[in-house]
């Protein structure tokens, strides 16, 4: 997103299709999410939702299995 008033922009996050109610932080055109391994399993995936007047995009990630990261 660019050339965009920040005030406006509206950033959410989900894990599994499900909205997360977890603190994330956001400024101008960033947000981040911090989760603790509670929090999450491996393989989940994670999304961030970015708005601004009527226009949504995303961005996801796939966390890896344990037995993956091991090869």
């Amino acid at each position: 997103m660019e050339d965009l008033t920040t005030e406006l922009v509206n950033f959410t996050w989900s894990r599994q299709g499900q909205s997360l109610l977890h603190q994330f932080t956001s400024n101008g055109m960033n947000s981040e999410l911090q989760l603790c391994k509670p929090d999450w399993s491996e393989g989940d995936t994670i999304t961030c939702y970015a708005s601004y007047s009527g226009i949504q995009t995303q961005s996801s990630i796939l966390l890896p299995s344990q037995n993956a990261s091991e090869k």
